[in-house]
């Protein structure tokens, strides 16, 4: 038997008295036999393991259902309630196998679809609202080691916090490092801590998993759009423009435009570059001035230069340079094939000309140097433009705060391009927000 259940079955023995652990007497083997023959298939052996303890009953964070009885919270009346919902019979083996009710009223199943041997089978999140289900657990026994890990943890009795939301989290990932949901957890956590840069690393590793959360890769391309983190926004955009279906494009809760447009604006951030401009005028007269700059850095040189042929020599105070230096970190290096491919692949997908035209107005734009489209906000603008632009600021950063503006808002309104032009969309970012 796997070590997490060893050590979940120890865990009840030794506290027979925490709050809510209020358990049946072990399964009988005609009950055994009677589910399994209802499924048409053998119970996972570490499940049959403990139910053979315990054969439901209260946990200290939801409702394990038993078998072999008329309980409403029975493996079987559940089971039933399932197979009604997918139509299909119990013994389907693509109906989910339930076996906990979580305290927030979504079920936890094995996914029988999975694979051919019930051992394998993974554990997904199962909402009865919604009829979705996510991966949470890649096995019984990582879930019995994150409920020994968390019931023993020193806040699980302490009311919910962000805090203890991000340490349920992190305590996931290091049960089961390779499940989606749990790096997705701690970067929402972090979130919304103040943390983008830390968020955005958990929600690049929450796009790795496989499968992984669909809107993860979303999330990580709007921080790392907001925080001029262009190797990262890459990475993301490689996996979110990648061709799928329109119901994947759903589950990712955006489209192929609002992509391109997040594109649009990451490429006009700018890579590295110097620009050179010659004068065949002297630097005192040149019409370009340091005192008057249109980049991030400008300077006027006087250089020598080599006679032309028929020409004079010209002097070094006769001919000037001005050098514009635009400076980005090396997380601002764009490549411009794949961006390209981005384009291209969003172009193929979308599901209206008005959206294909859209997608290619970005792509022209971006390869010709000519002025971006407008962005399209997705909300309509919480804080309008005040003339008073530190006012303004401090209201964006409040409507932040309270909920009223989300990341898509800060990057999309163009109304809020003109601040982000002069204050940096990190400092926001920045701010706590609890639940």
């Amino acid at each position: 038997m796997h070590r997490g259940v060893q050590e979940f079955i120890e865990w009840i023995r030794k506290n027979s008295g925490f709050s809510r652990l209020s358990l049946n007497p072990g399964a009988t083997t005609a009950a055994f036999s009677q589910i399994e023959t209802l499924i048409g298939a053998p119970l996972p052996q570490d499940l049959r393991f403990v139910l053979s303890h315990y054969n439901g009953g209260s946990l200290p964070s939801g409702q394990l259902m038993g078998i072999g009885g008329r309980d409403p919270n029975a493996i079987e009346a559940v089971l039933a309630i399932l197979a009604e919902r997918a139509a299909k019979p119990i013994s389907d083996p693509d109906l989910l196998l339930p076996f906990f009710r979580t305290d927030e009223g979504s079920v936890l199943a094995f996914d029988r679809s999975a694979a051919p041997i019930s051992d394998t089978w993974p554990i997904v999140d199962y909402s009865s609202e919604s009829g979705v289900s996510r991966l949470v657990f890649r096995t019984f026994d990582g879930w019995c080691r994150f409920c020994v890990a968390d019931w023993n943890a020193q806040d699980f009795r302490e009311p919910f916090t962000l805090e203890k939301y991000l340490n349920r989290g992190l305590r996931h990932v290091a049960i089961e490092p390779d499940v989606s949901i749990a790096h997705a957890t701690v970067a929402h956590a972090l979130r919304r801590l103040g943390k983008p840069e830390k968020a955005l690393q958990s929600y690049l590793r929450a796009g790795r998993c496989v499968p992984s959360q669909p809107w993860c890769d979303w999330e990580a391309l709007k921080l790392a759009a907001l925080l001029g983190n262009h190797r990262k926004a890459i990475e993301a955009a490689t996996r979110l423009c990648a061709r799928a279906p329109e119901k994947r494009w759903g589950e990712r809760e955006t489209t192929p435009a609002i992509v391109a447009d997040v594109l649009g604006i990451i490429a006009d951030q700018g890579p590295n570059r110097v620009n050179v401009q010659a004068s065949d005028k002297s630097a005192a007269n040149s019409p370009i001035k340091p005192s008057a700059p249109e980049g991030p850095a400008r300077t006027v040189l006087s250089v020598p230069d080599e006679p032309a042929r028929g020409r004079k020599p010209v002097l070094m105070d006769d001919l000037a340079v001005v050098v514009t230096l635009h400076r980005y970190s090396p997380e601002r290096l764009l490549n411009r094939e794949l961006l390209l491919r981005f384009f291209d692949q969003l172009s193929e997908q979308c599901g209206t000309q008005g959206e294909r035209a859209r997608v290619n107005s970005i792509r022209k734009a971006v390869f010709s140097g000519e002025p971006l489209p407008a962005t399209l906000p997705i909300n309509p603008t919480a804080v309008p433009k005040v003339q008073n632009k530190e006012q303004w600021w401090e209201a964006l950063k409040q409507a932040y705060r309270s909920g009223e503006v989300r990341d898509d808002d800060l990057l999309l309104d163009p109304v809020y391009r003109e601040l982000g032009s002069e204050h940096d969309f990190a400092e926001i970012l920045s701010i706590y927000r609890s639940f």
